[in-house]
Formats: structure tokens, C-alpha cells, sequence
């Protein structure tokens, strides 16, 4: 016998549980987008491969796709010639001190970091098997010009560990696992200290990709995956060209190295054109290109 709810007044049966209402969509888990982020990545991105398929990216179901490849590439170049070469753009010395200033640099300037890793030169903790055996709270104040010190310091132990544990060259799901490391800081580890191709997005990333195509609200996921094909597109495209157009001086630089100039390249401007507030419009190299979206005659609504 059906198990349900009688209606009187229509004399139907109605299934329990059942409302005549259509079920909401299932939203995509945290899961679903880490299986949708590999798909876009290219299979062979841990090894600084210049020349890579890109066709992946755009079959991802629902996919917002702002630019072309030769976007990215322009967008590359017009800032490569208004400001110049961007090399060695990320302060360290070593690779372990690249891993500790991604670490400190999270929500604070520069400057700040800085102070804090002439601390740790001067305790000579600047490796991890002196940060794994110093005090905690030794290490706090030695940071403490950073901000959150306490909570940088939690992350730094917990790095030093990763890389005792035989890590040598860490993997993006390994430091990912570690609490209070996220995509971007996890990417600079591997961009900057491990020349592994992981384009880094930031929050001036976010700005400039909002107020040139209008997509402000693109995930880290999606701008990395953009960049990336854009960015090796173009490598692809300038290699293969009789008259190459690479705005650099060699054709051997390696994909990763791409990624670093235009992210530097991407904070420089942020800086000194594309301000969060009062943007200097007229002079911006890219001009030609954007849309200046969240910009109007008076002042800027971008939140980035």
C-alpha cells in the first residue's frame, strides 16, 4: 500500500517527502572544482614545459572565458615594454627564505616582512631545521613585524616539518594541507622558490582582470587557468614564428619565468597606474584594451 498525504478536496495521493517543487541544483563541492582545476592544468605542468596544450581549459562545462590567449599575451606584452624587464623581482635569499617570506607576506607589506627575515638572518633560523627546533614563541617575536605573528609562526613550523619530512621540492596539494596556506601562497612557493609554472593571482590579479574584460567574479581557479593557457599560447605561438615578437631577450626562458615577470609586472602597475582608488587611466599602457569596469569620472568602485 502507497505510504503518503490524502487531499481531501482533489482526492489525490501525494508521495511523502514529495512537494511538487523542483530541487534545487547541486552546487559544485569543494571537490567537483579541484577535479575541474586539474582539467584546465596542463598535464605536465610540475616540469616548466614552455610548449603545452591548452584545449582542456575551454571544454570545462560552464567556463567563463573573458579573454582569448592572444589577449593575454598583449596584455603581457604591453606591460613588458611600458616598464621594463621584472627580473629577479622576489627578494630571498635561497629558496627556503622565498618559502618563509610567502608565508610572512600574507596580509601585510613588504617592508614589514622584511624586517621580520632580518630577524631571522640575524638568529641564523632561516632553514628548517633551525625554525623546526626554535621556541614558538622565540619565533613570534622574530616575526612579530610581519602581523599575525602568532599565527605565521604556527605555518612556518609546520612548513619546516614538511620539508624535514624529505619534501625537498614540495608538492601543491602537500602545502595546501598545511592550515593557513592557501592557493596563492602555496603558488608563490612553487613559482618563485621551485620555478614550477603556477601562475600566481593576487589581489591586484583580480583587479586588473575585473576592470579590463568586466569579470569580476572569476575564481582564483579561473584566472589561474586563463593566464596560464594565455601565457602559453603565446610562448607556443612565438616560438613557432619566423618573426618573433617575444618580449624578451631569449627564446629559451622557460614558461614559469613568463609567469613571474607578469605577475610582477601585474603588481608594478597596480602600484603605480592602476590604483585601487583614483586610477591614472590616461596613462595606462592598457588603455586600448579595458573596459574600465567599477571606473568612473570621479572615482573607482573596484573592491580589489
Amino acid at each position: 500500500m502507497a505510504r503518503g498525504i490524502f487531499n481531501a478536496e482533489s482526492g489525490t495521493l501525494k508521495k511523502r517527502g514529495h512537494t511538487g517543487k523542483k530541487r534545487a541544483k547541486k552546487r559544485p563541492t569543494r571537490a567537483d572544482k579541484e577535479k575541474n582545476r586539474k582539467a584546465v592544468r596542463s598535464t605536465s605542468n610540475e616540469g616548466g614545459s614552455a610548449v603545452e596544450d591548452d584545449s582542456a581549459i575551454k571544454g570545462v562545462k560552464g567556463f567563463n572565458w573573458p579573454f582569448s590567449t592572444d589577449d593575454i599575451w598583449q596584455i603581457y606584452s604591453l606591460l613588458k615594454q611600458h616598464y621594463g624587464p621584472q627580473t629577479r623581482w622576489w627578494p630571498g635569499e635561497g629558496t627556503f627564505e622565498v618559502v618563509i617570506g610567502a608565508v610572512l607576506t600574507q596580509n601585510t607589506a613588504w617592508a614589514n616582512v622584511d624586517k621580520a627575515l632580518k630577524n631571522l638572518r640575524k638568529a641564523h633560523a632561516v632553514t628548517p631545521q633551525a625554525l623546526a627546533s626554535i621556541d614558538e614563541k622565540n619565533l613570534e617575536e622574530l616575526i612579530r613585524p610581519a602581523g599575525f605573528y602568532r599565527q605565521k609562526a604556527s605555518r612556518l613550523k609546520a612548513v619546516s616539518n614538511l620539508f624535514l619530512g624529505g619534501a625537498s621540492s614540495p608538492s601543491r596539494d602537500a602545502l595546501l594541507a598545511i592550515k593557513g596556506i592557501g592557493k596563492e601562497t602555496a603558488d608563490s612557493i612553487l613559482l618563485y622558490g621551485y620555478n614550477k609554472p603556477f601562475f600566481v593571482v593576487d589581489a591586484y590579479t583580480k583587479r586588473l582582470v575585473c576592470r579590463i574584460s568586466g569579470a569580476c567574479s572569476l575564481t582564483y581557479d579561473e584566472i589561474q587557468a586563463v593566464f596560464e593557457s594565455g601565457l602559453r599560447e603565446g610562448l607556443k605561438k612565438n616560438l613557432q614564428s619566423s618573426s618573433s615578437s617575444l618580449p624578451f631577450s631569449s627564446a629559451s626562458v622557460g614558461l614559469a619565468e613568463i609567469f613571474k615577470e607578469l605577475h610582477a609586472l601585474i603588481v608594478e602597475h597596480a602600484k603605480a597606474i592602476c590604483l585601487k582608488r583614483a586610477p591614472k587611466c590616461e596613462s595606462c599602457p592598457l588603455k586600448a584594451v579595458c573596459k574600465k569596469e567599477g571606473i568612473n569620472a570621479t572615482h573607482s568602485t573596484t573592491t580589489y
